[in-house]
């Protein structure tokens, strides 16, 4: 089946469908309407902008990425705590991470009130740069049926996962995303811990395309002059973001009227 050709559609909202510009579902009366007809094209699974079956290039692209940053900065953590001390986060996150089949028996016993609470408190180190590829070599290899039998190591989970990144980045029976996003928010952590970038400035208006978090960063010469979505990575000029901005003052002092 040939899908509809659409060159185009737009965000229409976090819990809503992208929508056409310049077309109409069947109950649309407002005349000032720009599109609210439903986009029947397939969207990327992680940015939901592309238009596309399973994965777009550009995310998949992102996604290795992300992969082969926390293998870089994992390789950073002896200096950082060398220059910090041994007790620091850097000194946490090279030392041996939670096994990810014995956290799931763990929150299993929570559950089940075999065991207090107060123990997964103790274990959770979910942003530990093993434990997160670690976990995502355990469902990737059942999901693919793959006897992965070595030692599962940072460098050992970033080659896996990076050979059979095309194939996950379309595979319908586990969620790409989730991968891709846990990946994002590893690397944010990483970051954190190595000082590796400056901390932002986050905007309080979404991204027009995908309603992702825009942020701007901070350079040695100040903020950067265009706003980044987390999401898309859209960049934006400051006199969009203020146009931005002024929309959605205006569309808040609507609903309060």
């Amino acid at each position: 089946m040939t899908e509809p050709t659409i060159t185009g559609c737009k965000y229409a909202g976090r819990k809503r469908p992208r929508t056409v510009p310049g077309r109409h579902d069947g109950a649309c009366q407002d005349d000032t309407c720009e599109g609210c007809a439903e986009c029947p094209r397939a969207h990327c699974r992680v940015c939901g902008v592309a238009h596309t079956i399973g994965t777009c290039p550009e995310c998949v692209a992102t996604a290795r990425k992300d992969l082969h940053d926390i293998g870089r900065m994992c390789d950073a953590l002896p200096e950082e705590v060398e220059y910090r001390g041994v007790h620091g986060e850097a000194m946490m996150l090279i030392g041996p991470a939670a096994d990810p089949e014995a956290r799931g028996h763990l929150e299993a016993s929570v559950r089940a009130g075999r065991v207090s609470a107060d123990y997964l408190e103790t274990a959770d180190n979910d942003q530990h740069p093993l434990f997160v590829l670690g976990t995502h070599v355990m469902v990737w290899t059942d999901a693919l049926e793959h006897d992965e039998t070595s030692e599962i190591t940072v460098a050992t989970a970033i080659d896996y996962l990076d050979r059979q990144l095309a194939y996950m980045a379309d595979y319908e029976h586990v969620p790409f995303e989730d991968f891709a996003s846990d990946l994002r928010d590893c690397v944010k952590h990483l970051e954190r811990v190595l000082h590796d970038q400056s901390q932002g400035d986050r905007a309080n208006v979404a991204c027009f395309d995908c309603g992702g978090d825009l942020e701007r960063k901070i350079t040695s010469e100040g903020f950067d002059d265009h706003w980044t979505c987390h999401r898309c990575r859209r960049r934006y000029t400051y006199a969009e973001y203020n146009f931005a901005l002024r929309a959605k003052l205006e569309a808040a002092l609507e609903e309060t009227a």
